[in-house]
């Protein structure tokens, strides 16, 4: 899902720093540290039980991400949610997964689009909605469509997008409010791939990716 940096060398080190930067990671999606949050190294040290090295060292890689800004003589903290971020990274993600798309379409197979199909009709047909499974399942379907297209360029910029995507899919999950709006988009999205019409998979694409943007705007 993402490449720690290269200057963690240490195994040791690099486990516990993965650790940190997974479970750090976890809490701004969640929002369980909220956008302007306060990032203390010593407090998310206690509460993960580990010293306070690789927690600087997660901060650190955090900071890389663009999920967190450091601001002298105050700390560190979790980056607020802008329009023009929103703005941005949505029309990024737009052109990057319509541009994959005129080559995933023949390396994506019906077998893998059956079975998220699948995944998703039973996320329908759930009696409660598990929002990290609908993130999950959405960041699954647009990572594929961007390694379907076997481009390296595309995949190394929407790794380095990834946790961003993630905060902002969990963001759009939550101002949504119900589940039926996205499951139904995400099956029509995939029954699009499965008849390989790249104009049309786009069209849907675009108007999923722009309401997604809209909802987020709507709750800030």
């Amino acid at each position: 899902m993402f490449k720690l940096s290269q200057e963690i060398n240490n195994p040791q080190k690099k486990t516990l720093t993965k650790v940190a930067y997974q479970k750090i990671l976890d809490m701004i999606i969640e929002d369980e540290i909220s956008s302007g949050g306060i990032l203390s190294e010593n407090v998310l040290a206690d509460l993960l039980g580990m010293s306070r090295t690789p927690i600087r060292e997660a901060l650190r890689m955090l900071q890389k991400d663009d999920l967190i800004e450091v601001i002298q003589g105050s700390g560190t903290f979790v980056k607020s949610v802008t329009e023009k971020e929103l703005s941005d990274l949505f029309s990024v993600r737009i052109s990057l997964e319509c541009l994959a798309v005129e080559k995933a379409i023949h390396y994506i197979d019906d077998q893998q689009i059956d079975k998220m199909i699948a995944e998703w009709e039973a996320l329908k047909h759930n009696s409660g909605i598990n929002w990290k499974q609908i993130v999950s399942s959405d960041n699954e379907l647009h990572r594929m469509i961007i390694y379907k297209s076997h481009n390296n360029i595309l995949k190394h910029i929407y790794n380095l997008l990834n946790s961003k995507i993630l905060r902002y899919q969990r963001l759009a999950a939550k101002s949504l409010g119900n589940s039926e709006v996205t499951i139904l988009q995400h099956l029509e999205l995939l029954r699009l791939l499965k008849a390989k019409d790249s104009k049309l998979i786009c069209a849907s694409l675009e108007n999923h990716l722009i309401q997604s943007k809209e909802y987020i705007m709507k709750n800030m």
